[in-house]
Parts: structure tokens; C-alpha cells; sequence
């Protein structure tokens, strides 16, 4: 099994690698992917055959806590979960330092092609960070120039990183509320992967007006709650109920680390997660970094609510002329997809997502 370090204490993060791809042996992009709550890398496997047809090489990363990476410690645990703003600051800072050190570690070990051509060509890492696994992919957007103390292995990830994917993100990445609709809804242990995985009809004015902005039209939130698909469709049904139970238990953890850090991750201070985000988009680190932020047409929600606000947020202070000197971000719809999108169509998913890379 493959293990990338992240710091000198023997810290450890499980990782699998489709290997470099033969159609482009040496100047091939890099995909370097987060997954998201419950599920572990696994969840993203399918798309490993298709790796190489792309001219890309794929890494799926397991977080902290997760099967075969090292576990959060009590210190750790106590910081999560301490309702402190500072020591949760603390407990992200130190995640993302994480994150940095193991994509240098992977770079200068595996030998990775360099962005060299602006993402005209192949070369450099595109990160990608799905559903809650952007609660690390922005702030590490956001702090990793500041946290990380090597000079080296900060101009490495500079030279590096071509750009960042926001695949599904959820709304607690952002620090955005749920619509009054899901307000005060908890979803359990065996309630979260059929709802996530789930398929949602909202109204197509509203995918359109997410793959095409305008100030004119979807000017508050009421209008977004109204448009928003609360009940999933019986067809198909959820992504989850499909995977044979097997199977299932093999690309998801268990209750115990459900409820020990999944549970605390996702409830972290939204002010915190928020801040991150705006920080990411202000330019924060790595400011050259483009962001692109996939969003698919039949997911819940939640994920729909939060693209549009942090997108409404964008498309106001640029007729406002404020935030002037933030990152390049665009949005991408991705039509008929549901929140698992790589496990339903992998040869497709992996086809889209090299095309914005």
C-alpha cells in the first residue's frame, strides 16, 4: 500500500495511483483528488481505467482519520471539536500544511511533469476536492503560503499546481446556510449516503441561470428556495441502494469514525469556512490558480444553494467593482449528473473533467 508523508512525526496519508499514462508518458496532467464525507477514496475508482486514454495520471488521496491513514490524535480531536474559533483555525491550518507537504513529497518523488505552458498543454497538478472535501481544498486555497514555512516546497506548488476543481462542493465548505426548506434536518449515519446520492429535479431555469449569470434574473434567495428540488426522484433511485453492500462497506468508513470526525469537520464554525472561501476567491494563496467549480444538474440542494450564493456573491462585487484583484474562477454545469457523477458515468466524468483542467 502506498503512503505519502506529511510531516516528521511519521503522520501518514493512504493513497492510490493509477501510475503515469503510457499515451503520455512525459508531459501528462496530473489529477490529484479529495473525497468527501463517509465515502474514502474509493468512491472515485472507477474512473482509474479511463486515466490513461486522457493523458492523465490519477491520485486519490485518503484524509486523516480515514481507512489506512493515520488517525487524529486525542490533541487533534480535542482542537476539532473544541467550539473554539482559534483552536479549529489551528485544526484546519494544520490539515492544509498536511495537504502541502504531501503534494511536494509527491511531486519531487514521483517525478511529476511541471506546469509549464499556462494549462495550454499537459504538466502541473489540478486539484480537486469533491462535495466536503472542499472543507480542505479552500482554505488550503486560502493558507497554505502562509502556513507552510518552506520557501522551496511553497515555490514547488507554485510552479506546480495548474488549477483547482470545486467538483460538487458542499455548502458547509463555504460556510453558506441550508435553505429554511432543510433547516433543522439531521442526517444520520445510514441516512446520508441515499441522501447525497440521491437525484433531484430543481427547475431548469435555475440550472440554466448557473451555467449563464445574469444580475437580472434570480435576484434573491426566495426565489432559489422555490426553484430548488427538496424530494428526490424515484428515478433512479439513489446511487447508494445500487452499490452491492459489500462493496459499499469497502468505499465508506465506519459509524466510529463517523461520529468522531466526519460529524465535527462538517460542523465546524460556518464563520471559519466561510472566511476560507472568500479568502480563496480574494486570491489567497497561489492567486495564478484558476478555479473551476462543477456543479452537476440533478444533485441536492444544498450543493445547488451554495454554488448559487457564492456565485451571486461573485457577479455583485464585479459590477460593484469590489474584490478587483480576485482569482480566475469559472462554473460548469454538468447535465443529468447526480452528486456521484465519477461512480455513475466514470469514462465520462473523467472525459469532462480533463476538458477544464
Amino acid at each position: 500500500m502506498p503512503f505519502g508523508p506529511v510531516d516528521s512525526k511519521g503522520t501518514e496519508l493512504y493513497y492510490e495511483d493509477s501510475g503515469v499514462p503510457a499515451t503520455m508518458p512525459t508531459n501528462y496532467k496530473t489529477i490529484v483528488i479529495l473525497h468527501g464525507t463517509l465515502f474514502n477514496c474509493g468512491i472515485f475508482r472507477p474512473i482509474i481505467p479511463f486515466a490513461d486514454e486522457n493523458a492523465s495520471r490519477i491520485i486519490l488521496i485518503n484524509q486523516r482519520d480515514y481507512r489506512h491513514s493515520t488517525p487524529f490524535n486525542k490533541d487533534e480531536l480535542k482542537g476539532l471539536k473544541s467550539g473554539d474559533k482559534d483552536k479549529q483555525d489551528g485544526f484546519v491550518r494544520d490539515r492544509v500544511r498536511e495537504l502541502g507537504n504531501f503534494l511536494t513529497w509527491l511531486i519531487v518523488q514521483e517525478d511529476i511533469p511541471a506546469n509549464r505552458s499556462g494549462n495550454v498543454d499537459g504538466g502541473g497538478i489540478a486539484l480537486v476536492g469533491w462535495s466536503c472535501g472542499n472543507c480542505l481544498i479552500l482554505p488550503f486555497l486560502a493558507l497554505t503560503e502562509e502556513v507552510m514555512d518552506d520557501n522551496e516546497q511553497k515555490d514547488i506548488l507554485r510552479r506546480y499546481i495548474r488549477s483547482v476543481i470545486l467538483y460538487d462542493p458542499a455548502n458547509v465548505a463555504m460556510g453558506i446556510a441550508v435553505p429554511p426548506a432543510v433547516s433543522g434536518t439531521t442526517m444520520t449515519y445510514d441516512t446520508f449516503a441515499p441522501i447525497v446520492s440521491s437525484y433531484c429535479d430543481h427547475d431548469p431555469s435555475l440550472i440554466d441561470y448557473l451555467e449563464s449569470p445574469t444580475m437580472n434574473k434570480f435576484t434573491d434567495d426566495e426565489q432559489v428556495y422555490n426553484a430548488l428540488a427538496y424530494t428526490p426522484s424515484s428515478d433512479p433511485n439513489p446511487t447508494s441502494d445500487r452499490i452491492p453492500s459489500e462493496l459499499f462497506s469497502k468505499i465508506t468508513e465506519p459509524l466510529e469514525v463517523f461520529d468522531r470526525s466526519m460529524v465535527p469537520t462538517v460542523c465546524l464554525s460556518p464563520e471559519l469556512y466561510h472566511n476560507y472561501c472568500i479568502r480563496a476567491i480574494q486570491g489567497g494563496a497561489f492567486p495564478n490558480v484558476r478555479v473551476e467549480v462543477m456543479v452537476c444538474s440533478r444533485t441536492i440542494a444544498v450543493v445547488v444553494f451554495g454554488v448559487y450564493k457564492i456565485q451571486r456573491m461573485l457577479l455583485e462585487n464585479q459590477i460593484l467593482k469590489k474584490m478587483e484583484n480576485r482569482r480566475q474562477a469559472s462554473f460548469h454545469v454538468w447535465r443529468d449528473f447526480n452528486h456521484c457523477a465519477h461512480w455513475e458515468e466514470p469514462e465520462k466524468f473523467i472525459r469532462l473533467l480533463s476538458g477544464v483542467i
